[in-house]
């Protein structure tokens, strides 16, 4: 094939057209966040700032500079006249004689430094059929241009082994349905709402390109080792990718986290895996919690005349015993929990599972499992998306109305109650405030003041069970819930066990109408001679 040729001369626009034009002709260029990018496949694991990828994975790579001036001269011919002595070199005709040049240097910055491009913009790569915002699915291999998403089939995946329909009948939905329970049906889910997070998870990938925003982390947590939480999450991957999601390293602060999140947004990654979180080590960061709410991100990469901002579209899965959330983050709130406990001792050496080998029975029923997670989805489109009057999850809204949505239309549990329980269950101050309300309780009764205590008066009753308690190690320990919940919430003055008075007064003032556990602390806003009085009673509903 002739290569279209490119004349050098001082029309630096010209040039610059031209060389767009030939761009426009190259298969597998793309744009994304205003860079040229093309789509690689990783030839071998690699390890780039804790985050590790597996083999023959798709990744959005950055075009060079340097990379880009070759890719020119493959596809075009650079000319300039012939130069000899100083003079114009003539042909036969009277016309100057061009010879093959070198691109220059202004000529491959000039269309480098573009703010955009004549060709296609590529969001992500995909490696299952997805179901998009109009309910078509997308099942052609490559570049699809609707949707600016690029369909590589992953491993296991040549076809679904059915034909989706456009308004999936009951008995489709049921046999849907009946895989899905079948894929899990060897894990101790605590609750049906835990199987409902699990299944929200696989949605969530299929159906990223269906809602807009953000997508709550899913975490398995698990009561003990051995349980089969990592089988779990991996089994998730395997139905989305064909493979694991790319490996993450849990970060001890913000600086090594958004590195991190560099790497995982500039390579496009749609599902990262953080396996078996330590349960000594605190999990989250600020970082973290500001990419479960964001699906654009900056990167620290600075790129032509500012940061460079790309697509934040990841599914995350994470592991772990028993996960504890670092103190002062909202990571907990950002996460759809999937809670597995087991009352066995060894629950690895258990022989009744249906599914010895789990990733290997999901490898080779890969199809026929997207087919059915496919089938729920286009099911609930073709209803028409009906709403189900669900709790709102501040941040996630446009993620519930189809993930959620979906799997309570088809009569699963909402996955939102694991994560309230997890939110009750995970943050410090609102476990302090349920002490809090309930040693104020305890302790008006026992000051026989029904009605209430003033700060200054709760503090004089404490401090005298304080030094009882010195003079009587033996004594039994009253008030210890408020005690503790005062020391966790409200500033003491050097090493005193307890707050003063007008720093419990601050912290009332605080809570004030604060709801917990349906009761709240009230005041009548009137001090008295006793100071203001503060009373715990039921909320009305």
């Amino acid at each position: 094939m002739t290569r279209p040729s490119i004349l050098l001369g001082p029309d630096e626009h010209r040039v610059s057209d031209e060389l767009q034009l030939v761009l426009a002709g190259i298969p597998g260029i793309y744009q994304r966040g205003r860079q040229l990018i093309q789509v690689v496949h990783s030839p071998a694991p690699a390890d780039l700032s804790a985050v590790r990828r597996v083999e023959n994975t798709p990744t959005m790579a950055l075009l060079a500079r340097s990379n880009l001036r070759t890719l020119m001269t493959r596809h075009c011919c650079f000319l300039k006249p012939k130069i000899r002595n100083g003079e114009v070199v003539l042909n036969e005709g009277g016309q100057p004689l061009l010879v093959e040049a070198h691109p220059p240097e202004w000529a491959v910055s000039s269309l480098y430094e573009q703010s955009s491009w004549p060709v296609p913009v590529l969001y992500a790569t995909v490696e299952a059929p997805v179901i998009l915002s109009d309910g078509r699915i997308l099942t052609t291999p490559g570049y699809d241009l609707g949707s600016g998403l690029y369909y590589h089939p992953g491993p296991g995946l040549n076809a679904l082994p059915l034909p989706l329909s456009n308004s999936p009948g009951p008995d489709q939905v049921e046999l849907a349905k009946a895989y899905l329970h079948e894929v899990v049906c060897d894990m101790p889910f605590e609750k049906a709402c835990h199987r409902s997070g699990w299944y929200a998870g696989v949605l969530s990938y299929l159906a990223r390109w269906a809602y807009k925003g953000p997508t709550p982390l899913f975490l398995i947590s698990k009561n003990a080792p051995g349980i089969g939480g990592s089988r779990l999450a991996e089994a998730a991957q395997l139905i989305c990718a064909g493979r694991k999601g790319t490996l993450y390293t849990v970060a001890v602060d913000n600086q090594q986290e958004k590195k991190q999140l560099d790497q995982v947004a500039l390579n496009g990654d749609l599902v990262v895996y953080i396996d078996n979180i330590n349960e000594s080590t605190p999990f989250g960061t600020g970082e973290l919690d500001k990419a479960l709410t964001q699906d654009v991100w900056d990167c620290s990469v600075k790129y032509k005349d500012g940061t460079y901002r790309v697509p934040l579209l990841a599914i995350w899965w994470a592991t772990g015993n028993n996960v504890q959330y670092r103190r002062g983050v909202d990571t907990f709130r950002r996460t759809q929990l999937i809670r597995l406990v087991s009352s066995l001792e060894r629950p690895q050496e258990r022989k009744d599972l249906q599914h010895p080998d789990l990733l290997g029975w999901v490898l080779e029923n890969r199809g026929q499992l997207l087919w059915s997670f496919l089938t729920l989805l286009r099911a609930y489109f073709a209803a028409g998306k009906p709403k189900h009057g669900l709790k709102t999850w501040g941040g996630f809204e446009s993620w519930s109305d189809i993930v959620r949505e979906c799997l309570v239309f088809h009569g699963y549990d909402d996955p939102y109650l694991a994560s309230e329980q997890l939110t009750q269950l995970s943050d410090p101050a609102q476990m302090a405030c349920r002490r809090l309300l309930l040693g104020w309780e305890e302790l008006c009764a026992a000051a026989g003041q029904p009605d209430g205590l003033s700060a200054h008066e709760a503090i004089g009753y404490l401090e005298t069970e304080l030094e009882e308690r010195r003079a009587v190690p033996s004594k039994v320990k009253e008030h210890e819930l408020l005690i503790a919940a005062l020391n966790e919430l409200a500033p003491r003055k050097g090493s005193a066990r307890l707050p003063d008075a007008p720093a419990l007064g601050y912290l009332f003032r605080k809570y004030h109408l604060r709801v917990f556990d349906g009761r709240r602390l009230e005041s009548d806003d009137r001090s008295t001679s006793r100071g203001r009085v503060w009373v715990v009673r039921k909320a009305a509903p």
